[in-house]
């Protein structure tokens, strides 16, 4: 299945982003990846997986502001994004 294999990068950059938490690409890679990921879950009926994937991305940015700066195209673009994806995930 598609996800499944879109799923072995996804990991290996969470694993990358986790193993070296002060590299700013290796988390931007991670979170980058993960809502379009979750963006793929929603479309193919995986709700759930879909929110609980928007909410970790809307942590892990969280996170990433508290150590690094979060650029403006992400905060005015992909947080608000995520937001309402978040809001529709009720």
């Amino acid at each position: 299945e598609a996800l499944a294999e879109a799923r072995g990068p996804l990991d290996q950059a969470r694993a990358a982003a986790q193993a070296h938490p002060s590299e700013l690409v290796a988390a931007r890679r991670y979170l980058s990846d993960l809502r379009p990921f979750a963006d793929v879950e929603a479309a193919v009926g995986r709700k759930a997986e879909a929110c609980a994937d928007y909410r970790r991305t809307q942590a892990g940015w969280t996170a990433f502001g508290a150590r690094f700066t979060v650029s403006p195209l992400i905060r005015d673009t992909e947080l608000k994004l995520l937001a309402d994806k978040i809001k529709a995930c009720g």
